[in-house]
């Protein structure tokens, strides 16, 4: 029976002389198991400071509820960037769409237009809760833009939807048809991302068309995902 490692180790610190069987167990065992034991103590150490950050003093005054440490922490490392490329991973009720909003009220994005989309059954969702957080007025968009509401950034559409905002068939240039998304500083937000895991779908390339537009995208899940190509 081999000796544990905290018998070992207070063998090691009495000096006491081992057998030939102990040294081998030592150097293949004991010697990786300490390292790992290191790397993870490590790694413990970093994800505690991962989860908190210092809060933005300007962006809080902007929401309309209090905003916990572990929220401000994928905020504040997309902002100060000039573009925000995220994907925000947490677990259902952790306050995404918050985070969200934090980043695009930031004052990096905050003349940039953000258009949301998402399954149908939230698009309501998303204006109730962009409303609720922050007073912000939005447009639920079911047919082609061609106006624009006075004092409107926000703009949700479903995935069955967004077809509405495109031109029919392939083009050079913008793929869509409002001016209003034509620039490349708005802002695309793709709710309940894994909808996109099957790449052959009409959906995925739609999506994936319209990404190319803008530098600023912010991506949200909180289903899990266990292969890592899910998440590209």
């Amino acid at each position: 029976m081999k000796p544990t490692i905290d018998a070992l180790l207070y063998l090691i610190e009495e000096k006491v002389i081992l057998s030939k069987e102990d040294m081998a167990y030592i150097e293949s065992d004991l010697v990786p198991a300490l390292e790992l034991d290191e790397h993870r103590r490590k790694e413990r150490k970093r994800l505690s400071r991962a989860t908190e950050a210092p809060p933005i003093p300007y962006l809080q005054k902007k929401i309309n509820v209090p905003v916990f440490d572990y929220q401000w922490v994928p905020v504040t490392q997309v902002v100060g960037q000039g573009r925000a490329r995220v994907l925000l991973a947490d677990e259902v009720g952790t306050g995404k769409s918050l985070q969200t909003l934090l980043i695009t009220l930031h004052k990096d994005f905050k003349d940039s237009p953000v258009l949301i989309v998402c399954p149908a059954n939230v698009v309501n969702n998303w204006a109730d809760e962009l409303m609720k957080l922050a007073g912000l007025p939005s447009q639920i968009l079911t047919t082609p833009l061609t106006k624009l509401t006075k004092g409107v950034n926000y703009y949700i559409t479903s995935y069955d939807l967004l077809k509405h905002q495109l031109v029919a068939g392939k083009r050079k240039g913008s793929q869509f048809a409002s001016p209003l998304f034509q620039k490349n500083d708005f802002t695309l937000v793709i709710d309940e991302v894994h909808y996109l895991q099957n790449r052959k779908t009409k959906r995925y390339k739609m999506v994936k068309a319209i990404s190319k537009e803008t530098t600023n995208r912010i991506l949200l899940t909180g289903s899990p995902m266990n292969r890592p190509i899910d998440l590209y």
